[in-house]
């Protein structure tokens, strides 16, 4: 599982299929890049929400 921030948003076009992510709750860049490149929420509870890739 790899965190992103807008350090790293490059890397979220290399994830590979079936790719889990955390990312911070406030970070609406990189949830809205996450969520463009094929990522859906799984959980939301928290400060750090986790994202998944379908594969």
């Amino acid at each position: 599982m790899q965190h992103f921030h807008a350090g790293n948003l490059h890397q979220i076009k290399d994830a590979p299929p079936g790719a889990w992510a955390t990312v911070h709750a406030s970070d609406a860049v990189t949830i809205s890049e996450l969520a463009r490149r094929g990522f859906h929420l799984v959980d939301m509870s928290g400060e750090v929400w986790t994202m998944h890739r379908a594969g």
